[in-house]
């Protein structure tokens, strides 16, 4: 809270006497809470305490108001961010979240692409035409959480974090999938369908159902294909044997 003194002083400026300062004489929410920072640094899950923690099971904030602060009559109402708990709270999300940050990689370094071995023709072309579908795949699995980030509230801005390293992992994958098929002079070919359907989903929980046959179709297809691992500080790039690429090139 601002001292008296101060507010005095702040009026007594030239040409302040139109100025609103009221704002200033409002108390903040818990004054004095002080968090302590974990054997992890200092966590979201650390500064969720008192009014900045557990939020309610409904919110009626409709404006970026993030939790814990001072509401305003003149908020501008968005009216579109979901109101229940249940609808886009994780307990989960805070620590995914710090997982996420404590996890990144570039798949400009930390990928050995000078230490990768040419391969004969067809198990090349095997490894582009995966690596054009996994392209497609990253490129729907990073526009999912983005269609679905603008309708979490700020009371829940954890869960609203996480989509966001979520995007960012995504577009890690479409790119090393992407440098993968020019690495070695193929390129990408023939793209696929792409599940493309999940983007038309009205609600998340639509979407989940939609999503959960589509992997177990993409996992039955991936059992037969080629297995590309890109993984550092490793000078082998494993590859299955011509026989074993012929049959996932006829996988679909």
């Amino acid at each position: 809270m601002v001292k008296a003194e101060t507010l005095a002083m702040l009026r007594k400026e030239p040409d302040a006497e139109d100025l609103d300062l009221s704002w200033l004489e409002k108390p903040a929410a818990e004054r004095g809470l002080r968090v302590t920072p974990g054997k992890r640094g200092l966590t979201l899950e650390d500064i969720s305490v008192g009014t900045y923690g557990d939020p309610e099971e409904t919110t009626r904030n409709q404006s970026g108001r993030m939790r814990g602060s001072a509401p305003r009559d003149d908020a501008q109402n968005l009216g579109k961010h979901w109101t229940l708990k249940a609808e886009s709270w994780s307990d989960s999300s805070m620590m995914i979240y710090e997982e996420a940050l404590q996890r990144q990689w570039s798949s400009a370094t930390d990928i050995p692409w000078a230490e990768m071995p040419e391969l004969d023709d067809d198990i090349e072309l095997a490894v582009s035409q995966l690596c054009t579908f996994l392209t497609q795949v990253e490129f729907i699995a990073g526009d999912l959480p983005g269609k679905f980030a603008p309708n979490v509230s700020a009371e829940h801005f954890e869960t609203g974090l996480f989509l966001a390293s979520q995007i960012m992992d995504e577009a890690r994958h479409l790119d090393v999938f992407r440098k993968r098929a020019l690495a070695n002079g193929i390129g990408l070919l023939q793209a696929g369908p792409g599940a493309v359907g999940l983007l038309t989903a009205e609600s998340f929980l639509d979407m989940t159902a939609s999503l959960h046959p589509s992997y177990s179709r993409c996992s039955a297809w991936a059992n037969c294909s080629l297995r590309v691992r890109l993984t550092s500080g490793s000078s082998a790039w494993p590859h299955r044997t011509r026989a074993a690429t012929s049959r996932s090139v006829s996988c679909t």
